[in-house]
């Protein structure tokens, strides 16, 4: 790569750092974990790391800084060219082609003899198979934390990476690895209040990577909340069902992708059956719980059962146990034309956020009656 400033003049380095993208197909990097591409620039003997690259995992690019041009390539850190070619006593000129990935760097050099760049690292993992994780629930814990809670992937996989943004498709941040094999549950911290973020999940076999799960969304509470419903939700499992009592939820096999049923004009409503218990175990009765996407609403019975009518594969329920309120998404198999599903709550009283809301009222009517006298 390279500039001109004119026909016969080059541009070789910079006194500001300028930026470069590199784009990519997801084909290029099988293989290769993409959180952790960098981008290398070939001084003339080696490949040199460039720092303060930027991975985006949904535009398939990385944008790093530099002050030289040459040529460049995208690689794993820990896969990275470590051989050093010897060079030829001609000055290499600045190459007319970037190299891409998967693809053979060009020979830099003229005159008796060249310079071979080295081949780019493939990565001898297998990747996971076809099955990604798939993400059936969403629960805010605090006005900074939402807990995920998936099913697994298709092996062979060592560790779930974990991709997230503001936006639907917008994975802006990430975090790598979020635990291995027997992972089924995540806390993602360090969010901010009253804000909806969006989630994939996706398995790694090394540095070998998976397909990208469903992508679920979920809203931390706000800061300033006094009676919260903490809402968690048991492990699925496979339990016998009792004539009295309905199944947990159940994912034993990989549930249908929504976007198989993209083409459907009209989704078909079903009911699903939930069961609202406290940390004991029984059943609380009087919860008022209302599937907010498909717009309808129940009371638990003494039992603490409501059933509701839903459209769609992905629900969020708005629970609400006297004026103690919470919420959960939950991704609803397409195949289940009954799903079932249990939530335990527990009252919670926010202490800290009344005090923190009284600090801030507090400094601020402090500063109004100094400003105030200061002027007289």
């Amino acid at each position: 790569m390279n500039a001109q400033l004119s026909v016969t003049s080059e541009i070789t380095t910079f006194d500001q750092p300028v930026s470069i993208t590199f784009k990519y197909s997801d084909t290029d990097i099988a293989g290769v974990s993409e959180s952790e591409l960098s981008m290398y620039r070939w001084n003339g003997s080696a490949f040199n790391e460039l720092a303060d690259c930027v991975v985006n995992a949904v535009q398939n690019s990385v944008t790093c800084a530099t002050t030289e041009f040459s040529a460049f390539g995208l690689y794993e850190p820990a896969l990275a060219p470590t051989n050093t070619p010897t060079p030829t006593e001609t000055p290499p000129p600045a190459p007319s082609a970037t190299p891409t990935i998967g693809a053979s760097p060009p020979s830099i050099g003229t005159g008796a003899g060249t310079a071979e760049m080295p081949a780019p690292p493939v990565c001898q993992r297998q990747a996971p198979g076809a099955k990604a994780p798939w993400i059936y629930s969403a629960i805010s814990e605090s006005p900074t934390a939402i807990r995920l809670y998936f099913a697994e992937a298709d092996p062979p996989l060592t560790h779930y990476v974990l991709a997230y943004g503001t936006t639907e498709g917008g994975l802006e941040f990430g975090a790598e690895p979020i635990g291995g094999q027997s992972s089924r549950n995540y806390l993602v911290e360090h969010l901010w209040p009253s804000t909806r973020y969006y989630f994939r999940i996706r398995a790694g076999n090394g540095c070998a990577s998976g397909p990208w799960s469903n992508e679920i969304s979920a809203k931390t509470v706000s800061l300033v909340s006094f009676r919260n419903l903490a809402l968690s939700a048991p492990i699925p499992s496979t339990p016998t069902p009792t004539p009295e009592e309905p199944a947990l939820v159940s994912i034993t096999k990989a549930p249908k992708n929504p976007k198989d049923d993209a083409g459907s004009k009209k989704e078909a409503q079903r009911t699903v059956t939930i069961w609202v218990r406290d940390k004991t175990g029984s059943g609380v009765a009087g919860v008022l719980v209302r599937a907010t996407t498909s717009r309808s609403e129940g009371t638990t019975n003494d039992k603490g059962i409501v059933r509701l009518p839903v459209t769609g594969t992905t629900e969020e329920f708005a629970v609400n146990d006297n004026g103690f309120t919470g919420s959960k998404t939950v991704a609803l198999s397409a195949e289940d034309q009954a799903p079932e599903l249990t939530l335990i709550v527990e009252r919670r009283v926010e202490y800290f956020p009344v005090v923190l809301v009284l600090l801030v009222v507090g400094a601020g009517a402090g500063i109004l009656w100094w400003w105030h006298h200061r002027k007289r």
